[in-house]
């Protein structure tokens, strides 16, 4: 470690907004605040620049972990097949979550057609709401992402001797179950129905006919995976446009047009409403 490197771990050092060595990757501006010759190579910090639709490829530290602290706009990370986003002026995302997940298991059970629900988590509250809802709880031992989370459903589901299954997310609390009696009504066949998200390039829900006719892989671009691994299969993939399957929420856009889409229905998952209501009320109070 040099002298300066030294006495900065030691004593400590402050850099104003301007200060620090910068340089261009990937198409973002990184300017080092924190070196790890200024840790003992404990630790680095980095102030980086992202502009709109640019980002790292994906990639993995064996070794090392990050972490990330949002100061303007939002974000959007892949961790496996899992979306995480997290964006200046998103509510706490924890009880975003716990509300979106009570509003989806209540919605379930009035779905005609809907003959059990099968909930993957490895998440205690998660799993005390999905039985105290009548849901058949399965654990989720490695947390490896969705796709292997509905895999792990899907095998519940054939061990039960189910014919088709529909895989839902937890974060679709807009969810109408006269639109998913509609999907399951439908002359039931052999194949796959995807409901793509509102921006077209992802799956927010599977409708699968039987339950192992492809394994899910969901993630990027899954629209046009779970497509292909269709016809590969030799089996029919159908669309099916389901708008209030279409909405999750991973930006603070989308934070507004589930309100928007909630407005429409009033009385519709109530827990994500009064959330979403107290998060607006909060902005308006501090804009």
């Amino acid at each position: 470690m040099s002298t300066i490197a030294q006495e900065r771990a030691e004593g400590g050092y402050v850099l104003d907004a301007d200060e620090g060595e910068a340089f261009w990757l990937l198409g973002m501006l990184q300017t080092i605040k924190i070196g790890r010759d200024d840790t003992a190579g404990r630790y680095g910090l980095l102030e980086i620049v992202v502009p709109e639709g640019v980002g790292s490829p994906w990639h993995v530290h064996p070794e090392e972990d990050e972490w990330f602290y949002v100061l303007d706009g939002a974000l959007t990370f892949w961790v496996g097949d899992s979306r995480l986003s997290d964006a200046v002026g998103m509510p706490d995302r924890r009880a975003l979550a716990e509300a979106m997940v009570g509003d989806v298991l209540d919605a379930l059970p009035s779905v005609a057609g809907l003959d059990r629900v099968i909930v993957v988590t490895a998440e205690p509250l998660a799993a005390a709401a999905a039985r105290d809802a009548g849901a058949l709880v399965v654990d989720d031992p490695h947390e490896a992402g969705q796709s292997a989370a509905a895999l792990i459903g899907v095998r519940a589901a054939l061990e039960a001797g189910a014919q088709r299954v529909l895989l839902v997310p937890g974060d679709c609390p807009a969810l109408d179950p006269g639109e998913i009696a509609g999907l399951l009504a439908r002359p039931a066949r052999a194949g796959v129905v995807i409901v793509p998200d509102r921006h077209g390039a992802g799956t927010n829900a599977l409708l699968l006919s039987p339950p192992d006719v492809i394994e899910p892989s969901f993630g990027p671009g899954s629209f046009a995976r779970h497509a292909a691994r269709a016809h590969a299969a030799g089996t029919k993939v159908r669309v099916a446009e389901i708008r209030s399957l279409g909405l999750d929420v991973d930006t603070p856009e989308d934070l507004h047009a589930l309100h928007e889409a909630l407005a429409s229905r009033p009385g519709a998952a109530p827990r994500t409403r009064a959330l979403l209501a107290r998060m607006l009320s909060a902005a308006t109070a501090t804009g």
